[in-house]
């Protein structure tokens, strides 16, 4: 069997593990959610509050944790959150996205599109 051409998995934090699905890299919590960014968003700036976080949780940062490779740090009036590339991360409350359960992009509240990082 041919081992897919993939680039060397990249620097995350310690909230976040890379797999392979489908021979592309993709990010998972380590409690299992998927990461997703939403079009919502500004660079460095989350747009997701009020019932926008009853659906989309944002990813926020452990302890002493600093940036690390393309994964960087937004502030949020309750907290920090982890972005990816500039773009606010987030998982899903609904339920644990086991690849049979989610897909590539979901609608929120608020008519933005989510997608998976």
């Amino acid at each position: 069997m041919a081992t897919p051409n993939l680039q060397p998995a990249p620097m995350t934090p310690s909230e976040v593990s890379v797999l392979v699905e489908n021979n592309k890299l993709v990010f998972r919590t380590d409690d299992g959610h998927w990461v997703y960014v939403s079009d919502a968003d500004k660079p460095g700036l989350s747009a997701c509050d009020g019932d926008c976080l009853k659906k989309w949780q944002p990813i926020y940062l452990r302890g002493g944790a600093r940036p690390i490779g393309d994964w960087t740090v937004v502030t949020r009036k309750d907290g920090k959150q982890w972005a990816y590339k500039g773009r606010p991360v987030y998982v899903s409350t609904q339920a644990i996205n086991l690849p049979a359960n989610r897909s590539e992009e979901h609608t929120s509240e608020l008519q933005s599109r989510l997608h998976l990082v």
